[in-house]
């Protein structure tokens, strides 16, 4: 609407013909050039309609007051017609200089297929997979996943923003990103146990490879025979029973002046049983936590996953420099499955 013209009316038009009733307009008595107005409407789609048949429209009328000069403006309101969302809306939990595998959801939301090309755009010096084609069907879902790294000096807070392109106007979403630094990490958050002991799937072999549990010192162990993929929970009766503890030792250079943050990436809990937790560091009781509930494919390397993460504050007043031990021990539950494990800062 061009700004010299005064005294616009804005009205919607019915978004469903024949079906709906635009409401009353809105009037404003006068413009000033450069102004912006707003106003809103409610509008309310029939009981049968599918989510991408329809877009709404909006007009807006003006008149100059200074002379005979009137025209119209219309404004389209349109749906995407493919959406793509991160799995974690809520937010994406990375690490400097180390890759993360994240899901994202690509959805159709029309009654015919489409093929789109589906991106993720990062900060710079960052690093992100290449574009992914993806072909849909009418109204079908789909996930992805791509693997994002941050830069080795990122720390802080950032965006993502994904996208998805075809044959309509980009549809595109943002997901915020906690970046951490990094004091030690083992593994990759690569949705896969592969770099642990036991992986895939031999947790009945458990009780014989470790039968005084989980001792574990950074830089110095391997992984591949010293950390078990699998921690089992007092309900599992092939691990004897009872509740299992993991140590892990690790060195600061320096005694800590803020709070550190021990995170365990898990891909997959028991379903129904997940464990309950309890964290120590350096004898002391500082965290009681319960995981969430997972896909329960994670134990035997089926394909029926759900991640999470786990972070408990490992506070500075505890730490110091030179040798220091955090303790993960099953109180309840079942078994959980690791991804990767860290001591980091976060912002």
């Amino acid at each position: 609407m061009p700004a010299s013209r005064s005294g616009p009316t804005g009205q919607p038009h019915p978004p469903f013909a024949g079906r709906s009733k635009a409401t009353s307009p809105t009037t404003f008595t006068t413009v000033k050039p450069g102004q912006s107005v707003k106003t809103t409407w409610a509008v309310t789609a029939p009981a049968d309609a599918k989510p991408g048949d329809q877009a709404l429209s909006a007009q807006a009328t003006y008149k100059n007051a200074k002379s005979s000069d009137e025209g119209a403006s219309t404004i389209r309101v349109g749906y995407n017609p493919v959406d793509a969302t991160a799995a974690t809306p809520a937010g994406l939990d990375l690490v400097a200089g180390h890759s993360t595998s994240v899901r994202v959801n690509v959805t159709n939301n029309t009654a015919r297929s489409t093929d789109v090309t589906v991106q993720a755009d990062v900060p710079s010096g960052w690093t992100a997979s290449a574009p992914q084609p993806v072909s849909l069907n009418a109204w079908e879902s789909k996930t992805v996943t791509f693997s994002l790294a941050p830069a080795k000096d990122a720390f802080g807070h950032a965006t993502v923003t994904l996208s998805a392109n075809g044959e309509f106007p980009t549809a595109s979403s943002t997901v915020p990103a906690t970046v951490g630094k990094p004091i030690m990490m083992v593994g990759e958050t690569d949705a896969s146990s592969h770099e642990f002991a036991l992986s895939p799937n031999r947790y009945s072999a458990y009780p014989s490879t470790f039968p005084n549990d989980v001792t574990f010192t950074a830089g110095v162990s391997n992984p591949a025979t010293d950390w078990s993929y699998i921690q089992p929970g007092p309900l599992d009766s092939w691990a004897k029973s009872q509740s299992h503890t993991f140590t892990l030792n690790f060195n600061l250079a320096t005694a800590p002046s803020s709070d550190l943050t021990f995170t365990a990436w898990l891909e997959d809990t028991h379903p129904t049983a997940p464990p309950a937790l309890a964290i120590g560091l350096n004898g002391a009781a500082v965290s009681n936590v319960q995981t969430p509930a997972g896909g329960g494919g994670g134990a035997s390397s089926a394909n029926n996953t759900k991640p999470s993460t786990l972070n408990v504050t490992l506070p500075a007043a505890n730490l110091k420099a030179g040798d220091n031990t955090v303790t993960i021990t099953t109180t309840g539950g079942s078994w959980m499955v690791y991804d990767a494990f860290a001591i980091r800062q976060l912002p």
